[in-house]
């Protein structure tokens, strides 16, 4: 009965395909996913998605480990190659699998040529408004990936907001605290940021920055750093003008003020305008109050302050009185005529 209704449901939908009618999707209330016209309805389709199941089973569930069902799916282990359910130790799960595929690079459907790219590469490609994150071929659109990254949320929750202190989606997944020997969240005070885990764990080989475990391998970090690229486009490049990631990064012009890129005639360098940002004189942090100062006069302050304690300190260790105890009885049969000890020394302490 159940697989003739399904049946009889898609040969609905076909034929209002078909025949070009519209298909309308019932909006239904997020929390009892009852039929609902309210302007906080989504469809039925999200709120199947939404609903909570045992992360094991995918049966529903109200615990504490809940997770959605739309993450349950996309966490089913599948063949990293034919793509079916799978149990093997190399079994990936099916959203990994999916963004694998190749395909093309500019239509996006599935191809083997040798120009094909990952769909997730190709998905995080397409051109997007910067505003609201649509399909635009407009000449201020952005790539996906970029706007993703870019959106704003709260610092604490990494939940969209508009507040004054929202930071972008990319700057929150950076500085998030994780294990630093498992980069699982975490509270600990060792913790460390997800990004500096990124950059200390992963091993590489440092000619063909492919994973590696050899005696040199060397951080991803330091092979990003150590990259030449185009000193014009920033891509890879072995031509004899190209020059480190690094500087390449540093050049990037920007606008004095927002510190957005820019190619304004008033634009500077990346590295400058850290260096005029105004930052409070104790601590260091970004600040607008009166008694701001430029990022570069608070770190010349700091180094004169540092080098000025390293020579105090160097001064006095050297005005320190060294202290010989001598743990041997002198008479007068060691001493010279000048009162000078001519006697050797079997146990002695120097301190400090």
């Amino acid at each position: 009965m159940i697989i003739n209704w399904v049946f009889e449901s898609l040969k609905k939908i076909r034929w209002k395909r078909m025949s070009g009618k519209k298909i309308i999707r019932k909006k239904v209330d997020p929390l009892t996913g009852e039929v609902s016209t309210a302007d906080n309805a989504i469809s039925s389709s999200a709120f199947r998605k939404r609903r909570k199941v045992d992360p094991s089973t995918g049966l529903p569930s109200t615990a504490d480990n809940a997770i959605s069902y739309n993450k349950f799916i996309h966490r089913k282990k599948v063949d990293p190659v034919t793509g079916k359910p799978s149990t093997a130790d190399n079994a990936i799960s099916i959203s990994a699998f999916r963004n694998r595929r190749k395909v093309d690079p500019v239509t996006g459907k599935p191809s083997t040529a040798d120009d094909a790219i990952q769909f997730q590469t190709f998905f995080n490609r397409r051109k997007v408004d910067p505003v609201t994150g649509k399909p635009s071929v407009a000449d201020n659109a952005i790539s996906y990936s970029a706007f993703f990254q870019r959106r704003k949320v709260d610092p604490q929750t990494g939940k969209p907001s508009v507040a004054d202190n929202a930071i972008s989606y990319s700057a929150f997944f950076q500085r998030r605290k994780v294990d630093p020997q498992t980069g699982k969240p975490s509270a600990d005070d060792n913790a460390i940021s997800y990004y500096a885990y990124i950059q200390r764990r992963k091993k590489v080989d440092p000619l063909t920055g492919k994973e590696s475990s050899a005696d040199n391998a060397i951080s991803y970090a330091a092979l990003r750093k150590r990259r030449t690229v185009d000193p014009v486009t920033g891509k890879a490049s072995k031509a004899a003008n190209a020059i480190s990631y690094t500087a390449f990064r540093q050049r990037r012009k920007v606008d004095p003020l927002t510190g957005k890129p820019s190619t304004a005639d008033n634009a500077i360098s990346i590295s400058a305008f850290r260096l005029r940002r105004k930052v409070n004189p104790v601590t260091g942090k970004l600040s607008n109050a009166a008694g701001a100062i430029t990022y570069y006069t608070y770190r010349s302050r700091e180094r004169k302050k540092r080098k000025h304690n390293n020579v105090q300190l160097d001064q006095g260790v050297k005005r320190r009185k060294f202290i010989l105890k001598i743990n041997k009885n002198v008479g007068d049969k060691n001493i010279h005529s000048g009162n000078i000890i001519k006697t050797e020394v079997s146990d002695h302490q120097i301190g400090f």
